[in-house]
């Protein structure tokens, strides 16, 4: 879990420091390279999509199948999951809007 963990948490920092690149308003900055970086930086917002679905649908089973006494402690995660992936996504969506005004 802890590699799942530190694997989430590189691919939100890329998708920070590529939309930070990706939007900047530099005179040297290649056209076409700030497309790849635009397109990019669509991937790995797709890429944490998929990747909140899958734990959320794994925690949800997780969640199912717990005994009574485990129920609260899965759901609490199961609820930290989407809350995290939630955050995440619209942290990454809010970086290129922010960026546009300086543009």
């Amino acid at each position: 879990m802890n590699k799942v963990k530190k694997i989430v948490t590189g691919v939100i920092f890329m998708t920070m420091l590529l939309g930070s690149v990706c939007f900047a308003s530099s005179p040297t900055l290649v056209t076409g390279t700030q497309k790849l970086l635009s397109d990019v930086e669509g991937w790995l917002i797709g890429l944490e999509v998929a990747i909140t679905v899958v734990l959320a649908i794994w925690r949800g089973i997780i969640w199912q199948k717990a005994e009574e006494e485990e129920k609260p402690r899965a759901r609490k995660a199961l609820t930290g999951t989407i809350v995290a992936g939630i955050v995440v996504i619209s942290l990454t969506a809010l970086v290129p809007f922010i960026f546009s005004y300086y543009q």
